[in-house]
Parts: C-alpha cells; sequence; structure tokens
C-alpha cells in the first residue's frame, strides 16, 4: 500500500546545504519533521547528488525534494508509524507540509499528480480467472489453451475539474494479477492477488505559473472523490456487491 501525491516544478537549487539544514529544523521541527539522507541521480553530470530529504517522527509521512518536483510519500503498512494513516488524512499532511516548503524556501508548485496503490485481499486462483474474464473477453486470449500467469488491465480518462483548478486531469487506473509476499504475526505468508493503482495528475502542458493553496486542497479533494469511485466501481466488480 503506498499514498503519494507529487508537485512539480524546479527545486534544484533546494539541497541540503547547511543553511538549509538549519532553515528545516527551524522550520519543520515542530511539525514532527526531521532532515533525512537522499540522493538522485544527475544526467548532466552522471552522477548521484544529493537531495533534500525529510521525514515525519509522527506519520511516516516522507518528503522527498527532488530537482524537478516534490513527492510526498506514505506506507500504511501494519507496524509502521503510517498504519493508521487514511488517505483524506494524508491530504491533509501533504497540504500542510507543502505550506511549509512554500514559506521557509519561497518556491512555487507548477502541477500536481497523485497516485494511491493497494494490495487486495488473497484470492484463488479461480477467483482471479473469474475476474479475468470479467474484464478481458476470451476473444482477446492470443492463446486459448495457454495458463495466463500474469495479466493486467489499464484504462485512462480525462476529467474536468471545477474551480478553483478548472482544468482537466488525467484519471488513470491499472489492476494487475501479482503475487504478494508478506510477514505478519503468523510468519511469512505468499498468495496471489490484484494490485490496484490509481494516478490522477494534470498533464504536463497544463501547468500553472504557481499552484495556490486552495488549487491543491481542491485537486486533492477532488482526486480523494475520483479514488473513491474507482475503488467502489471496481470491487464491485472484483467481489461482487457487498
Amino acid at each position: 500500500m503506498k499514498f503519494q501525491v507529487s508537485l512539480f516544478g524546479d527545486f534544484s537549487l533546494l539541497t541540503p546545504t547547511e543553511d538549509n539544514i538549519k532553515k528545516c529544523i527551524e522550520g519543520f521541527f515542530a511539525s514532527g519533521l526531521l532532515p533525512g539522507n537522499l540522493q538522485e541521480f544527475d544526467p548532466q553530470s552522471n552522477k548521484m547528488e544529493a537531495r533534500l530529504s525529510l521525514q515525519s517522527m509522527r506519520n511516516g509521512i516522507t518528503v522527498n525534494v527532488l530537482r524537478n518536483r516534490v513527492d510526498f510519500i506514505a506506507t500504511p503498512l501494519p507496524g509502521t508509524p503510517a498504519a493508521s494513516l487514511k488517505l483524506e488524512n494524508f491530504f491533509q499532511e501533504v497540504v500542510k507540509f507543502s505550506d511549509l516548503l512554500r514559506h521557509t524556501f519561497d518556491v512555487s508548485f507548477k502541477r500536481s499528480g497523485v497516485i494511491v496503490e493497494k494490495f487486495l485481499k488473497e484470492l484463488s486462483e479461480e477467483k482471479l480467472d473469474e475476474i479475468r474474464r470479467n474484464f478481458i473477453q476470451d476473444s482477446f486470449s492470443v492463446i486459448p489453451e495457454a495458463n495466463v500467469t500474469e495479466w493486467n488491465i489499464r484504462n485512462v480518462s480525462s476529467c474536468q475539474f471545477a474551480e478553483p483548478v478548472n482544468q482537466e486531469a488525467n484519471v488513470i487506473y491499472s489492476i494487475a494479477k501479482v503475487k504478494v509476499q508478506m510477514g505478519d504475526a503468523t510468519g511469512h505468508r505468499e498468495f496471489d492477488t490484484l494490485h490496484l493503482s490509481v494516478d490522477i495528475n494534470v498533464p504536463v502542458e497544463k501547468r500553472n505559473a504557481n499552484l495556490s493553496r486552495d488549487y491543491i486542497e481542491s485537486f486533492l479533494a477532488k482526486a480523494q472523490e475520483m479514488h473513491s469511485q474507482i475503488y467502489k466501481g471496481l470491487t464491485a466488480v472484483i467481489y461482487g456487491a457487498q
């Protein structure tokens, strides 16, 4: 499971210098954020470059400041600080942390995107075959007698976001059959299931001069609504009406 919000812009000068680290400690410590270590490959110099990273002591959210985007990431898995983090709370924290970055370093955000990934519950081979037939007609099986061990479905739509976003966004979802390896209180487990990924982003050609706080809040609220709609629709097909 993974939550990610990316805010795009030019952050090439925002590196972990002594002065910037000092600003982070002074400005972000009260919100539970501590500086961390991050490396990014620079294709111009063909070397790894140190980048600014922050980690929340309270909820496990990581803020990675890369050259052309800031990634806000949480992995809400059992036994981690982010275990109880809900998508709505994650988005609220992203708005707060983006405000801190904007005010501390005078940066601007040009474009936004959201990715939510999750594994569904364990599914039998028979159920996975049934689900595949619901999404992919038998006529598309070019080797009908073969046993399909991996498969995926991807759908891309365009959705108009209302004011203050007032832009079209790509709404992409994909489901794929995967084998999950997971450890829990009972020990190590391996099982087949589906991996769901929902990617909602503003296209590159529609970037803005500077995204306002209202824009980011509204975009994330609409993204959460779209994610819920997709998840509800897909799980109705996968599990049947609950």
